[in-house]
């Protein structure tokens, strides 16, 4: 399989990882820099995509790079973990609100709060309103938001699931192991969900139970401390098979 991944000058970590374990499983894997955009134009191979959200952006225009893209705007939203994950999502108090919105809310309450979709115009956490328009005044008047009320979190882990299988794990807060009663969680939560392919779902350790945090795309994720040559294998396999279809 062909790899193309976004050049990072060997700082960004998990790009890295990708490229040397693609490259050990025999596979063909080269850094393309996000303002070559003639590089990526000109690549005539169907290939699985690592970047940031603006390379992935550009990537999309070459259909040889798309194909290797595995975003789902119906999926990777608030309303869709709402609908599908309930009480077991973590914001399940979330609102859906525009940025124009929240301009003119005058409360002095602070809120969670987060991209509506899984582009990341900004960090999700907690703010004062004041401080977040003050903060984010870039967003435009129409983007989406969403809000819910702060909570308090003990652990949180990330899974990248392939196939419907969870391929690979890695606790990113605190320091509790993951187990199998984590593990049966996230199965139990996905089952009869539809989603992407390839995807990561965090989860967290909240007041003593498990909840869903968001799903994002495999594309653009940090693996943290996952297996990353299990990640590579178990992307070749999706890749072939999606080729084939």
């Amino acid at each position: 399989m062909n790899w193309i991944i976004q050049d990072s000058n060997n700082q960004h970590k998990n790009w890295v990882s990708i490229f040397n374990a693609a490259r050990k499983a025999g596979d063909n894997a080269c850094f393309v820099n996000i303002d070559d955009k003639y590089t990526l134009e000109k690549i005539d191979e169907y290939s699985l995509v690592i970047g940031g959200d603006d390379f992935i952006d550009m990537c999309l225009n070459n259909r040889f790079l798309s194909v290797g893209v595995f975003r789902d705007e119906e999926f990777f939203n608030t309303d869709s973990y709402l609908k599908n994950f309930t009480k077991n999502y973590l914001n399940y108090d979330s609102r859906v609100v525009c940025f124009g919105s929240v301009k003119r809310m005058e409360d002095n309450l602070k809120y969670f709060i987060r991209p509506y979709g899984d582009s990341k115009e900004f960090d999700g956490g907690v703010y004062s309103i004041i401080d977040f328009v003050n903060v984010y005044s870039y967003l435009k008047d129409d983007y989406k938001i969403s809000m819910a009320s702060p909570k308090v979190i003990d652990a949180e882990w990330r899974f990248v699931v392939v196939n419907k299988r969870i391929i690979s794990a890695s606790t990113y807060v605190g320091d509790k192991q993951i187990n199998d009663s984590i593990t049966t969680f996230v199965y139990s939560c996905l089952n009869g969900v539809v989603t992407p392919e390839a995807f990561v779902i965090d989860v967290a350790l909240t007041d003593g139970k498990l909840k869903i945090i968001e799903c994002n795309t495999i594309n653009s994720s940090n693996f943290y401390d996952c297996n990353i040559e299990l990640i590579v294998l178990a992307m070749d396999k999706l890749m072939k098979k999606r080729l084939i279809n």
